[in-house]
């Protein structure tokens, strides 16, 4: 089975603005679908959608991370 690319957007305050994040994550060919974002403080690793992520991803995939 082919490995695949996640990403990873985070934005510490509900008024950021992840799009050019999401924008880069697709400029390096991580599709829609595979893009995980969350809109929450970084302080710890209760996040919905980094969970979510976490448990898709197999030991063959790559992660990325793009966190502001």
């Amino acid at each position: 089975m082919e490995s695949r690319k996640f990403g990873y957007v985070r934005v510490s305050a509900k008024d950021q603005n992840e799009n050019r994040q999401i924008e880069s994550m697709k400029e390096i060919g991580i599709g829609d679908r595979d893009i995980f974002v969350d809109k929450q403080s970084g302080k710890n690793f209760d996040r919905e959608n980094y969970q979510l992520m976490k448990r898709m991803m197999r030991k063959s995939d790559t992660s990325l991370y793009s966190l502001t």
